[in-house]
């Protein structure tokens, strides 16, 4: 070989060598919005670029060229710089780190299948509990006692109706054949059935008869308004022949309504409950409630707690006390008479059967 041809060699050798040299290193993937690759020792690769699969084949392509072995020293040629082969290693494990994220890559210039994850089967939710709640026991309807006691000849129609609670008076109509011949309310007192237990007595009534009567037998029947129901055995009566005439203004009751008397109180004491007033209510609104009710004003301060300090003691008992204030020379000189129980200035409450 001549010293030009050994010359030549080497020539082609050195620019060889150069050119292995100044090998660029892989292309730095495109920057993504909101993702950072570092060039550096322990660099972190975002999510956003891992997940880019479109991309993958061409990341396995250049993985695959990087990884052929380096090009052999050649003697006297120059080696590649440093940056350069630190440059190729970071890229070597930023590939390595793409394909472990990503799984295996199908072959190159074919898109990875997507997978399709069957959905989980739903579990149906558990019924809720149902809360057994006993069904609450209707109130029983209180028992209404009365009836018609008689029947005038100017069609004046007199009776009683008391509901066994005492809490209202009765709401009252007269029947004949289903058709309403009367009305009116029940709360006028008689002394009779105050006597006989019926409340307090205030549960008379007075009505007149809306239409004609024809002259015969007839047949009435009380009934309890509000409630519906029967009140009494049905009435009969032989209605004279006045009661076919044309009858006067069924607003107009001509017999006065009776109102008890402190002598009616009285004689009928227990029938009231003072005891039992007194102690629910406790002595001293006892006190104020008798003065009111009586006297129809509140007692004065000395005697106020002189009476207090006797019931709380048990040295008076209530209906003493009341009997000693309807008997006072105040009372006594009073003209108005006491208040009624479905009077708002009644003061205590009804006593029931």
């Amino acid at each position: 070989m001549s010293q030009e041809d050994d010359a030549a060699n080497r020539q082609a050798s050195s620019e060889k060598a150069e050119d292995a040299g100044r090998m660029p290193g892989p292309a730095e993937p495109a920057r993504m919005p909101g993702t950072t690759i570092e060039a550096a020792e322990g660099e972190q690769v975002s999510a956003d670029i891992l997940r880019e699969s479109d991309r993958l084949p061409e990341l396995r392509h250049r993985h695959d060229r990087h990884d052929q072995p380096e090009p052999a020293e050649q003697p006297g040629g120059p080696r590649p710089s440093r940056a350069a082969g630190e440059h190729q290693r970071t890229h070597h494990r930023w590939a390595a780190e793409t394909e472990r994220q990503a799984g295996p890559v199908e072959a190159a210039g074919e898109r990875p299948q997507t997978r399709t994850l069957a959905p989980a089967a739903a579990t149906p939710p558990a019924a809720p509990a149902v809360l057994q709640v006993p069904a609450a026991e209707a109130p029983a309807e209180p028992q209404v006692l009365g009836g018609i006691d008689r029947v005038s000849e100017s069609g004046q129609i007199a009776g009683w109706a008391w509901r066994g609670d005492g809490v209202e008076r009765c709401h009252v109509r007269v029947l004949r054949d289903g058709e309403v011949v009367a009305e009116a309310l029940a709360d006028a007192f008689r002394a009779d059935l105050l006597q006989a237990g019926m409340g307090l007595g205030h549960c008379g009534f007075y009505a007149r008869l809306r239409v004609s009567l024809p002259p015969g037998p007839v047949v009435l029947q009380l009934v309890e308004a509000r409630l519906g129901v029967a009140v009494g055995a049905p009435f009969a009566l032989e209605a004279p022949s006045r009661l076919s005439q044309p009858l006067a203004s069924p607003l107009l009751v001509l017999t006065p309504r009776p109102t008890w008397r402190d002598e009616d109180v009285l004689e009928n004491l227990p029938r009231f409950d003072f005891a039992g007033q007194c102690e629910a209510m406790g002595a001293q609104r006892f006190v104020d409630s008798v003065f009111q009710f009586a006297l129809g004003r509140w007692p004065e301060g000395a005697s106020r707690q002189t009476y207090i300090t006797a019931l709380e003691a048990g040295d008076v008992h209530p209906d003493a006390f009341v009997e000693e204030v309807l008997l006072s020379p105040e009372r006594k000189a009073m003209t108005t008479p006491l208040p009624s129980p479905f009077d708002y200035r009644f003061p205590f409450r009804i006593p029931s059967t």
